[in-house]
């Protein structure tokens, strides 16, 4: 059965956030972020690929920004609604002392546990090469991506923020990452070109998966997605919307993007595999 998502309306919108703004975690990558502490444990994932866009330059605008891309880009489309557009996962994030901005104090948050690619790359790799793409990375701190006819790109974090969000529902939280992205093999491109990542959270009580408004929300008894046992301690579910921007220059903004790409997520809650 395929999972319900949320779409926040203005999930395309662009969002300007400066360290002086009340409530802003800041890091090199999202995995240093802190998180509200209703992250802590470990989730089961499933995620939908639900929408991919060419700007208004079409395809031939994404090639002259991203060598080739433009050619995945009609290749990831294709994908949308069957099982290459779906996968599932784990995910996990570990209890810290350190404060979400704006949080009560001694509230702690929550901190990702890294293990191997991270979301944003992979998203990120998906836009670039498809799902498929092998992706290395290098002692420097950045990503190699391969892709068809010996095209690589090289992804490395420019920074990525996040803050809590009411607008988006209970626990709504929003998170924006940076990469520069570059050619290393491959047809030469103009400018220099950049991958924006927002993605926008919030919480879903599981007591709701019964009711009327829950619209298809598994229960506890279902809710590990084959991944595990269901944590009772964790009564709710979080629903995630991640939107790729494809950008010919960093200082673009989202709605000028070459192409973006939607993906829908619904995380539930599961006893740990490890300690």
């Amino acid at each position: 059965a395929t999972a319900p998502f949320w779409r926040p309306a203005w999930a395309a919108e662009e969002v300007e956030v400066t360290q002086a703004q009340l409530g802003v975690s800041m890091g090199s990558t999202a995995e240093e972020l802190v998180l509200p502490k209703f992250f802590v444990g470990e989730w089961a994932v499933v995620a939908q690929l639900y929408q991919v866009e060419a700007g208004k330059g079409g395809e031939q605008a994404v090639n002259a920004a991203f060598s080739r891309a433009g050619d995945a880009l009609k290749v990831v489309r294709d994908a949308i609604g069957t099982a290459d557009g779906e996968f599932v996962a784990r995910r996990r994030w570990q209890a810290t002392s350190k404060q979400v901005p704006g949080s009560p104090e001694g509230d702690g948050g929550a901190l990702e546990e890294a293990d191997g690619v991270s979301v944003g790359v992979f998203a990120a790799a998906q836009a670039l090469a498809g799902r498929s793409a092998p992706i290395q990375p290098r002692t420097d701190g950045a990503v190699e991506i391969g892709a068809s006819d010996g095209i690589r790109f090289q992804l490395r974090a420019a920074g990525a923020t996040g803050r809590p969000d009411p607008t988006l529902g209970d626990g709504g939280f929003r998170i924006n990452e940076l990469f520069e992205a570059k050619t290393i093999a491959g047809a030469s491109v103009e400018g220099e070109p950049a991958i924006r990542i927002s993605t926008y959270w919030k919480r879903v009580q599981a007591k709701l998966a019964a009711g009327k408004d829950a619209k298809g929300l598994p229960d506890s008894a279902e809710a590990g997605f084959g991944m595990g046992k269901a944590d009772p301690s964790r009564p709710y579910f979080l629903q995630a919307v991640q939107v790729v921007y494809l950008l010919s220059d960093p200082r673009v903004p989202s709605d000028s993007a070459v192409a973006t790409y939607t993906t829908r997520f619904l995380y539930s809650p599961i006893l740990p595999t490890k300690g």
